[in-house]
């Protein structure tokens, strides 16, 4: 019965340990690779918002493959310096999203990779969160599904432990710009306030449902070629 003893437990317990954790970081490790992969096949540029430390959200861009972050706009007004809904215009030359100026929400307008901010007078700001922007997207419930030519509905994504507040998954889904890929945020976590600790990534996957890859932390995505 010394087998069974305090001491031997103690190592076969550390040695269980240790071998799942190995396992648990090699998968890790493989998924992090394929992910990349995944990742380095795509091209164009993401526009994007993210919420700093401080809780104040910036506009950003990123290369679809996940690198080269960079900063486009940051709000300075004293009311609210919050800054969002960015998306492309048509050409890719420019960026337009919504940000306050004196007190009252603005669409501006700002070069591909930043500079002075011009605002648009004539232009109504948006300030309501979009829904998918396509109507062959159908969002509801945490999941994500599109319907194909044959108007079959296939499913693209769903989300763990969905729920309407605080974690509520995809959200501003678009299509690439050749409808290969499928582009969107999914915020929260089953933890409250999921949606105010970091909990926002955006998210690309393929149009069979297969891949899933985080891009980035962030929010409400725009993708160009």
């Amino acid at each position: 019965m010394k087998f069974f003893s305090a001491k031997n437990i103690l190592i076969i317990t550390i040695i269980i340990i240790a071998a799942i954790a190995s396992v648990f970081y090699w998968h890790r490790s493989r998924s992090s690779l394929t992910d990349k992969a995944f990742l380095s096949n795509l091209k164009g540029e993401i526009v994007y918002t993210f919420r700093e430390k401080d809780g104040v959200s910036n506009v950003y861009k990123i290369s679809a493959n996940g690198v080269g972050k960079k900063l486009i706009y940051h709000n300075e007004d004293k009311t609210n310096s919050n800054s969002f809904l960015p998306v492309w215009s048509e050409d890719g030359t420019k960026i337009y999203f919504t940000a306050m100026k004196d007190g009252e929400w603005k669409r501006f307008s700002i070069g591909s990779n930043g500079g002075s901010a011009t605002v648009l007078e004539n232009e109504e700001p948006q300030v309501v969160s979009r829904l998918p922007r396509s109507n062959d997207l159908i969002g509801d419930g945490g999941s994500l599904s599109y319907k194909d030519e044959s108007g079959k509905e296939v499913q693209v994504y769903s989300v763990k432990f969905y729920d309407s507040k605080f974690n509520r998954g995809p959200e501003e889904v678009s299509w690439s710009p050749d409808k290969k890929f499928l582009i969107f945020q999914s915020c929260g976590s089953p933890f409250p306030f999921g949606l105010f600790s970091g909990g926002c990534k955006i998210l690309v996957a393929n149009r069979e449902g297969t891949r899933v890859v985080e891009i980035t932390k962030g929010y409400e995505p725009d993708w160009k070629y």
